[in-house]
């Protein structure tokens, strides 16, 4: 488990329905502030997993794509 800069919110978004998503991220014990629904090309990710880091202006800041090993995963908790 990561501790999160105050403020930071981590939003999981999925093309399936919002309760698929919850009961998937809670069959992995992973959580999540909140579980949106949205077409993944609407929102310009081409391939699952993707991570983006977005600012609080909204601007995508990074963006990690594939499945990430782990020191990848550790860059990803360093910046949030």
């Amino acid at each position: 488990m990561c501790r999160l800069t105050e403020g930071t919110r981590l939003i999981a978004v999925f093309p399936q329905p919002v309760d698929v998503g919850k009961k998937y991220l809670n069959d992995l014990g992973v959580a999540v502030d909140d579980v949106k629904q949205a077409q993944l090309n609407s929102i310009g990710v081409q391939g699952t997993p993707t991570l983006l880091l977005i600012n609080k202006d909204g601007v995508v800041v990074n963006a990690w794509r594939g499945k990430l090993p782990a020191d990848k995963e550790r860059e990803v908790i360093a910046r949030l």
